[in-house]
């Protein structure tokens, strides 16, 4: 009897990175290119402190968002950064107001708490 090799039926899940350079210019919620003369707003978070220890500052982290399904890049402040100076964690961008303004949602919904325009 021949043994058969048995291949996979679908595609291998496709790695997402979390560099800097990849997510400097993109919209949190929906991934689109901002370009350097579009406007962009800006969201702000604090975490709690056992929270904020797991990540380091200035790196890129993925923040799943069980409620949306969703997996979201959240950029962790340096500390010596003036957004860490006003009691801030993380920050997400977004590209429109409507990006925005689901991003935040999507943030009360899942971390509860508010959210802060930047």
């Amino acid at each position: 009897m021949k043994k058969r090799s048995i291949k996979p039926t679908k595609a291998p899940a496709k790695k997402t990175s979390w560099d800097m350079k990849k997510w400097a210019d993109r919209c949190a919620w929906c991934t689109k290119r901002i370009a350097g003369d579009d406007p962009a707003f800006g969201i702000s978070i604090s975490l709690r402190p056992e929270a904020f220890q797991e990540f380091d500052p200035g790196t890129v982290q993925p923040l799943l968002l069980f409620n949306v399904g969703k997996t979201i890049p959240m950029m962790v402040v340096k500390e010596d950064s003036p957004a860490k100076h006003a009691g801030k964690d993380a920050m997400f961008q977004a590209c429109s107001e409507v990006c925005a303004k689901a991003l935040q949602q999507a943030l009360r919904d899942e971390l509860g708490g508010s959210t802060a325009d930047q």
